[in-house]
């Protein structure tokens, strides 16, 4: 899908959900930005990441971008349907060993907002 949103905007918002997940995890930059290419985006690098967004082009995990704790409501309704698969895919990833909260705590701060923004969060 190929959509018109700013590109900037999506590059920082995964730029800080990497920077998060380090500080989550306790783990160097690098690391983080593999583990949410892998486990979050389904994609094999942050570079591919970035290549897609650069290309307009969110197929994929990768409207994940467009979660930010002022994202329209519409993006956590897409977010709320998507957030089963989500949760599944960290609870049976590297990323539950690493963190000692929960899965569901971690995906909320990951993506920095409250699960008030989505209604049908675990």
């Amino acid at each position: 899908m190929s959509v018109n949103y700013d590109k900037h905007k999506l590059h920082e918002n995964v730029k800080r959900q990497s920077k998060r997940l380090a500080k989550l995890l306790d783990v160097p930059l690098a690391k983080a930005q593999f583990l949410l290419s892998v486990h979050v985006y389904s994609e094999p690098s942050y570079a591919e990441i970035r290549s897609k967004i650069d290309d307009g082009h969110l197929s994929g995990k990768l409207h994940f971008a467009l979660v930010a704790p002022d994202a329209e409501q519409h993006v956590f309704d897409i977010f709320a349907k998507e957030f089963g698969d989500l949760y599944l895919a960290l609870e049976e990833s590297p990323v539950k060993e690493l963190y000692n909260g929960t899965i569901r705590e971690l995906i909320f701060k990951l993506f920095d907002f409250k699960p008030e923004n989505i209604s049908s969060a675990r």
